[in-house]
Formats: C-alpha cells, sequence, structure tokens
C-alpha cells in the first residue's frame, strides 16, 4: 500500500523480509547505515524501474563499496582482516562518502561529507607524504590516511583507519598488504570543479 508513516505490522514484515533476504537475523529495528542503504537503493531501482525483489537488493549489496555514479570517484579502498572488511571512499562535487563494513553485506557505516571540511593534502615537505579525509560520527571520528615514506625505497604505500574520540585514537586499522587503492590527491583536484 501506499506510504502512511506508521509503524504497522506491513512495515515490520518489510523489514523482515529484507533481513531474510540478506540472510542476517529477522530483527525488526534497521541500523541507520542500513536504513540509508535500503533507501538508496530503493531510490536507484525505481530510477531505473527494477522491481523490489531480493535479486535486487543482493546485486545492490554486492556493489555496495563501489562508487555510486559516473560523476563520483573512488579515492580510497582497501581491505582489513584477510580482506573480511573494506573502507571505501568517493568523492564528487565537493562531497565525500566513506563505507566500512564486512564484504558482500550492508555497510556498518556510511559517512557523508563536504569534503573541504574533511580533507587535509600533503603539504609539500618532510619525510612522510601523507594525507587524510576525516568524516564526523557525532562524537567519533574516522580519520582514512595515505603516508608514503619518500626515504624509503620501496615505496610502498601505507593505509589504513584510525578511530578517533575526544581527540585520543580508540582504534587503529592497517590495510591488508597489496589492498591499498588510494587517490586522496585526486581530492584536491574535486574541490577545484
Amino acid at each position: 500500500g501506499p506510504p502512511d508513516g506508521i509503524w504497522g505490522r506491513k512495515t515490520h514484515k518489510a523489514i523482515q523480509a529484507f533481513n531474510t533476504c540478506l540472510g542476517q537475523n529477522k530483527e525488526t529495528e534497521l541500523t541507520p547505515s542500513a536504513l540509508s542503504f535500503l533507501i538508496e537503493s530503493y531510490q536507484i531501482a525505481k530510477a531505473q524501474r527494477l522491481d523490489g525483489s531480493c535479486a535486487a537488493l543482493l546485486s545492490f549489496v554486492a556493489s555496495a563499496y563501489q562508487c555510486p555514479a559516473a560523476h563520483w570517484t573512488e579515492l580510497f579502498r582497501c581491505t582489513f582482516e584477510q580482506s573480511t572488511k573494506i573502507a571505501t571512499v568517493c568523492g564528487a562535487q565537493g562531497q565525500a562518502r566513506y563505507r566500512f563494513g564486512h564484504k558482500n553485506k550492508v555497510p556498518d557505516l556510511t559517512l557523508q561529507s563536504d569534503l573541504r571540511e574533511i580533507y587535509v593534502p600533503w603539504m609539500g615537505f618532510g619525510r612522510y607524504m601523507s594525507e587524510n579525509i576525516t568524516f564526523a560520527n557525532k562524537d567519533v571520528s574516522y580519520r582514512v590516511y595515505t603516508s608514503l615514506d619518500r626515504l624509503n625505497e620501496d615505496n610502498e604505500l601505507q593505509a589504513g583507519i584510525d578511530v578517533i574520540l575526544a581527540d585520543q585514537i580508540i582504534a587503529s586499522l592497517t590495510c591488508d598488504a597489496g589492498s591499498i587503492q588510494s587517490g586522496l590527491s585526486k581530492s584536491s583536484n574535486l574541490l577545484e570543479m
């Protein structure tokens, strides 16, 4: 039926069907990230005139960590914990989107911010070429960084995510070796548009 804004029996059943399709528990609540992902998927499906099938939803889940459209640019991608988790940053027209979660699952976290406010480019001097983008989520920030030691002959890019609470790093994730795909420096180009 048409949306009525009431959290009723049909809404509960729809969320249970969503979770069943994704192979998750049959809770009747959605995390904010899952709700955001579901709304985005619905809007894309509606624009493409796709049906609301489980197969369509699973195809959106499979591509959840890709940049959404032709005008978005991938700025960062890497995996963690032997490729079981993934983080991506996409940018477009002064905006940046961060997603983190388990591969082939609905993202655990999706954040979007104004790129001008969160991007810190390399300043052009010093031993380490490093830059970062920091996304805030209430009291917690997620700093996505890359760093290259210019004096080290192997020229291996280091990257990861620092989780920050009250100006203290409470967790630090280091990207799996060989999984880093970074173009954080492309952020400067996006800000010039």
